[in-house]
C-alpha cells in the first residue's frame, strides 16, 4: 500500500512532507529495537579463540567466510546476484516513466505490485518453511525470479503486461532468503554470528552502489540510444522488445535475468555450493541451563 499512498500524498503535498514521514518511520524502528530484549549466546570454542581488538573483531567475520569454501561460494554467488538485481531494480522506475510518458500513477501501481509479491512470498515461506535442501531451494528460487520476474517484466510494455513480472520479481526474494538464512545460522556459532553476518551483509550490499553506478550510464549512453529507431541493437532485440524510450532499460533487465539464470546453473554445478549443507558442520545445540533453585 505504501507506493499507492505515496502517490496519493504527492498529489496534495510535497516530497518534503513525504520524507518527514519516512524519517518518522526510522524513529519507530529505533524505538521498537530499544524496547526489545536481546539475549546473549553462550561462548563457543571458535568464539573464545576470536577475542581480540576492535579491528580484529571486524576482520574476523571476513576471515571466517574466506576460510570455508562453501560459505565463500555461497557469498560469491549472492554478491553477483545482488549486483545484477540492483541493476534491474534501479531501472524499474525510469523504465515505467519512460514508456508511459511520466505517468506516476502507473509507476505507483507497479511498485505496489512489487510489494504485494514480496508480502505473498513472505507469507508462503512462513507457512511452508521452504524445501528440505535449502541451498538448492535458494538457487531454484533465483532462477524462477529471473524467468518469471525479471525477464517477463522486461518484455512488458504497459501496466497489464508488467503485472506478472512485477509480482514474481519480488515474490521469490523472501523464499530465497528464507532458504539461505537457516544455512548460515546453523553453520556459524551463535556467539560470532554478529561478526560473520555483518561481514556477509557488508559484502552483499557493497554490490548495491556498484550496480546502481553501472546501470545508469549503461542505460543512458549505450542501451537507450542503441534501441531507438535505427539504433545499433534494433536488429538484435527490436523485434522482441520494440524500440523507443525505455526499451534499452527493458533489454538490460532481460539480460540481468538471463545472467541470473547462468548464476543458478553455476551454483548447482559446483559441489561446494550445491552441497554446502552437508559439507559444513552444524553448530552444536546450546546446552540447556539447569533452573536455579529458589531460596
Amino acid at each position: 500500500f505504501a507506493p499507492l499512498a505515496a502517490a496519493g500524498l504527492l498529489a496534495f503535498s510535497t516530497l518534503r512532507e513525504i520524507l518527514w514521514i519516512d524519517l518518522g518511520s526510522f524513529g519507530l524502528a529505533i524505538l521498537s529495537l530499544s524496547l526489545t530484549f536481546i539475549p546473549q549466546p553462550d561462548s563457543s570454542e571458535v568464539g573464545n579463540k576470536a577475542q581480540g581488538t576492535f579491528l580484529q573483531d571486524m576482520m574476523f567475520g571476513f576471515k571466517f567466510i574466506l576460510d570455508r569454501p562453501s560459505l565463500l561460494g555461497l557469498q560469491s554467488v549472492w554478491m553477483l546476484a545482488n549486483f545484477l538485481a540492483t541493476m534491474g531494480n534501479v531501472l524499474v522506475a525510469p523504465l515505467v516513466l519512460a514508456r508511459t510518458g511520466g505517468d506516476n500513477l502507473v509507476l505507483s501501481g507497479v511498485e505496489a505490485i512489487l510489494s504485494a509479491g514480496a508480502v505473498a512470498g513472505g507469507i508462503l515461506i512462513s507457512i511452508w518453511g521452504g524445501p528440505k535442501k535449502k541451498v538448492r531451494g535458494a538457487l531454484i528460487s533465483m532462477a524462477l525470479c529471473a524467468v518469471l520476474g525479471r525477464i517477463c517484466f522486461g518484455f512488458g510494455e504497459n501496466l497489464p503486461t508488467w503485472i506478472p513480472g512485477a509480482f514474481f520479481m519480488f515474490f521469490f526474494i523472501p523464499i530465497l532468503n528464507g532458504c539461505l538464512a537457516p544455512v548460515w545460522l546453523s553453520k556459524v556459532p551463535p556467539d560470532v554470528q554478529g561478526r560473520v553476518m555483518s561481514a556477509r551483509i557488508t559484502l552483499s550490499r557493497s554490490m548495491v552502489p556498484l550496480g546502481t553506478l553501472v546501470a545508469g550510464p549503461l542505460a543512458e549512453y549505450i542501451f537507450e540510444p542503441a534501441l531507438m529507431p535505427n539504433g545499433l541493437l534494433v536488429p538484435l532485440f527490436g523485434k522482441f522488445t520494440g524500440t523507443g524510450p525505455g526499451t534499452g532499460m527493458s533489454v538490460i533487465i532481460i539480460l540481468t535475468g538471463i545472467l541470473m539464470l547462468g548464476l543458478t546453473t553455476l551454483g548447482l554445478s559446483i559441489s561446494a555450493i550445491r552441497d554446502a549443507e552437508t559439507l559444513l558442520v552444524d553448530c552444536p545445540a546450546p546446552e540447556k541451563l539447569e533452573p536455579v533453585p529458589e531460596c
